[in-house]
């Protein structure tokens, strides 16, 4: 497969060097988006340190609290999504959190925790994996967004005769 590359390439204030899931990322801020943005290193080619200034980090920015609000690197807008798991998920809350979570006993079986993350489709394909042990409580918009990317998966598999 021949590569594709965009036209003028991509300049970035750097910030950051982050490791997630087997890879290196370059976590920085792009001029033309309002959040920050993540490069593989081992894809970058042709790179070059320009002279201009870059922007400054952003103020109380914490390398490892922005990787675990980042689902497989991919960056978008943070928000603060209440999630209930089983009691038996505690310890991936925690690994996937932070140790410093807040946990909240729903009931005899369940705890609630709200985390800002950057909700999206990797974000999805984590939580899925804990099927029914797992459930976005809010906002309701990522509840919705949630129920359709599954609404739509399940149609791919079930016809209805």
């Amino acid at each position: 497969m021949k590569k594709k590359y965009r036209q003028g390439g991509r300049t970035c204030s750097p910030y950051a060097l982050a490791w997630n899931d087997g890879s290196y990322y370059l976590v920085g801020k792009q001029e033309k988006y309002p959040t920050l943005s993540n490069f593989r290193i081992d894809r970058m080619e042709s790179v070059t340190v320009l002279d201009e200034k870059s922007e400054p980090v952003p103020e109380g920015f914490d390398p490892a609290k922005y990787t675990s609000t980042t689902f497989s690197m991919f960056s978008g807008e943070e928000c603060t999504v209440t999630l209930r798991f089983d009691n038996s998920l505690v310890n991936v809350a925690a690994d996937k959190f932070g140790t410093d979570l807040i946990l909240i006993p729903d009931g005899d079986d369940k705890f609630t925790v709200s985390v800002r993350l950057v909700a999206g489709a990797a974000f999805y394909g984590w939580l899925f994996q804990f099927g029914e042990k797992a459930e976005v409580m809010s906002p309701e918009n990522i509840r919705r967004e949630y129920a359709q990317m599954i609404e739509n998966v399940r149609k791919k598999y079930i016809t209805e005769e």
